[in-house]
C-alpha cells in the first residue's frame, strides 16, 4: 500500500511542478508583451480608443498592425510547449490584463496554429463570457 501512496504523491508533485513552470512562462510572456506595448504606447491614440470603445479599461494606443507584430514576435520567441502551458498562459494573460491590448493579445495567443489541436468542446468554457470581461473562470480587473 505505501508504494501506491508514494506513486500518487510523486504524480501530484510532478503535476504541481508542471503547472508552476507553466505559470512562470505565462508571467514571462506577459512581462515581455507589456514592456513592448509600453515602448510603443501612444497616449493620444489610447485616449481615442478608450473613448470609442466606451471602456473603463485603458489602452496603450497601439494600432492593429503594430499589436499583431508585437504579439507575433513575443509568441514566436516563446511558443507554448504543451496544452497546459497554452491554457495557463491564456488564463494568466486575460486575468492579469491592465490594458485592453492585453486582452487582444490573449485572443491572438489562443488562435496560434500550434494550439489548433487543443481547441475542443472541452476548451469552450475558456471562451465563455469573454465579451463580458471574463475568460474561463476568471474575472476581468
Amino acid at each position: 500500500m505505501p508504494a501506491k501512496t508514494t506513486k500518487t504523491t510523486a504524480s501530484k508533485k510532478t503535476a504541481t511542478t508542471a503547472t508552476t513552470t507553466a505559470l512562470v512562462r505565462a508571467a514571462a510572456r506577459r512581462t515581455a508583451l507589456v514592456q513592448a506595448f509600453a515602448e510603443h504606447k501612444d497616449a493620444a491614440v489610447a485616449a481615442e480608443q478608450q473613448r470609442y470603445m466606451k471602456s473603463a479599461m485603458p489602452f496603450f494606443g497601439l494600432k492593429k498592425p503594430l499589436l499583431a507584430a508585437i504579439t507575433s514576435s513575443v509568441f514566436n520567441a516563446c511558443p507554448p510547449v504543451d496544452h497546459d502551458d497554452w491554457l495557463q498562459t491564456a488564463q494568466h494573460l486575460w486575468r492579469s490584463a491592465t490594458h485592453r491590448e492585453e486582452w487582444y493579445a490573449t485572443l491572438e495567443w489562443t488562435a496560434l496554429k500550434v494550439a489548433v489541436p487543443w481547441q475542443s468542446p472541452q476548451t469552450m468554457d475558456l471562451y465563455q463570457g469573454a465579451e463580458k470581461g471574463r475568460f474561463g473562470p476568471f474575472s476581468a480587473p
